[in-house]
């Protein structure tokens, strides 16, 4: 998208706003999938069993920089990075990113 504005001649600002809040989506989205795949956050909440668990990173809390947190019932955990023997036992060898 990004690319088609740029070289559009008839581009509208209203075109520039799609295409930024376009991007914006996508690096955000992003973002949330990877510290959810370093921090090992569980799919559900260990006390609830709610899917509503954000994921925080607070880089003065280094080298386990992630707060798991429960939208629902205020559960919280700081959770460390998957080590690498944690990665490589993926099946497959693979690392899936999941939202």
């Amino acid at each position: 998208m990004a690319n088609w504005l740029t070289h559009q001649g008839g581009s509208t600002r209203p075109d520039a706003e799609i295409v930024l809040n376009a991007t914006q989506t996508v690096i955000d989205t992003f973002g949330t999938a990877v510290m959810r795949r370093e921090s090992g956050a569980p799919d559900r909440c260990p006390e609830c069993g709610s899917y509503s668990l954000a994921v925080g990173f607070e880089p003065e809390l280094m080298p386990r920089p992630y707060i798991l947190e429960c939208e629902n019932c205020g559960w919280q955990r700081q959770q460390g990075s998957m080590s690498h023997a944690d990665r490589a036992n993926q099946p497959h060898g693979r690392q899936e990113l999941t939202l």
